[in-house]
């Protein structure tokens, strides 16, 4: 039996809102798959709870007609994986999605906790970074757009207050004609492991060139990293292998696998 010293199910975005703002300690709980966790060993910062998996400000999946995207921040991995706006504008996500854990826990686990849980092996936090989302965040003092990019500010940190809530992903349109995107993710099992390390990558060419280019790692630094030395170094160079040496000299610079950073 969890020790809760209080349990609010909110009934609506700003009742949630208005629950964090009475009480700083409240932790949201949405898929609950890392809270339920820490609820389990007794932490004591999880003992005020405020259920929001429920709401339906927080759901959804929607195309607008200028190709851009919204995605609610209590999307499960299980939606994403399946739903066909995400599998063709952004697969590198659904990727990512698919490489998260087993089925049971992409049922529950939400979008948004992953990236707000700050964790190091955060699967979906690179592929958000490639695709340049920004952020939707709400509090009594209104809303904020962030960008994903400096988002995380540290293993386990995230640019939030305690009286915030993120409630959707915004995504630029995507380019379709010559461009890709792809994930890549390294762990010691191929089921229900964490990542040592992983990758992801969005390219458009123009003419045998890369026009644009981005790479995003995960498990090598403090938290989720893009490289824009590699983007400008990269951009305008041509698809060949004599180039590959110096795709290869730009990423190791910059990164380090997960199992280099124990104590961050």
């Amino acid at each position: 039996m969890f020790d809760f010293a209080s349990y609010h199910r909110a009934a609506t975005l700003a009742d949630a809102i208005n629950l964090l703002a009475d009480n700083p300690q409240a932790k949201l709980l949405a898929g609950g798959t890392d809270v339920l966790i820490q609820l389990h060993h007794h932490n004591d910062r999880y003992r005020h709870i405020v259920d929001i998996h429920n709401l339906a400000e927080l759901r959804g999946i929607t195309l607008a007609e200028d190709g851009s995207l919204r995605i609610g921040s209590a999307t499960t991995f299980t939606q994403l994986i399946e739903d066909p706006i995400t599998q063709r504008h952004l697969p590198a996500l659904c990727a990512a999605a698919t490489s998260i854990a087993g089925p049971q826990i992409r049922n529950v686990a939400t979008y948004g906790g992953n990236i707000c849980n700050g964790a190091t092996s955060a699967d979906s936090a690179t592929p958000t970074l490639i695709y340049d989302a920004k952020l939707e965040i709400h509090s009594p003092r209104g809303v904020r757009f962030v960008p994903i990019n400096g988002f995380h500010t540290g293993p386990g940190k995230v640019s939030l207050e305690h009286d915030e809530i993120l409630v959707a992903f915004h995504f630029p349109p995507q380019p379709k004609e010559h461009a890709g995107s792809a994930h890549f993710k390294y762990a010691m099992r191929d089921a229900m492991d964490i990542s040592t390390i992983g990758c992801a990558a969005h390219c458009r060419l123009d003419n045998g060139n890369f026009s644009e280019l981005r790479l995003a790692f995960w498990c090598c630094r403090a938290n989720a990293d893009s490289l824009p030395t590699c983007r400008t170094d990269c951009t305008k160079c041509a698809i060949k292998p004599a180039n590959a040496g110096s795709y290869q000299r730009i990423c190791p610079a910059r990164c380090r696998p997960a199992f280099f950073m124990a104590g961050q």
